[in-house]
């Protein structure tokens, strides 16, 4: 049987929760993995990367704000 437990933080965990463990596998022999929800943080690719530093670079004048470019999105539809 596997069981996961997920919490917002490590300070969430408390001994009743031990305990509840305890008395769910009771004299069974259990492994317990503790690691980090990393499906909470991205991480950019290179290529992403790379992009966004181009984009750093583009002249002020060629900006669209995200209204306007969801604007000419929707004309070419």
């Amino acid at each position: 049987m596997q069981t996961s437990f997920h919490f917002k933080s490590a300070q969430d965990i408390s001994l009743d929760m031990l305990d509840k463990i305890r008395s769910t596998y009771s004299s069974k022999p259990i492994k317990i993995v503790v690691e980090e929800d990393s499906s909470l943080t991205y991480s950019l690719s290179d290529e992403q990367k790379s992009i966004l530093d181009d984009r750093l670079n583009e002249s002020p004048a060629d900006y669209l704000t995200s209204t306007e470019s969801i604007e000419r999105l929707k004309k070419q539809l």
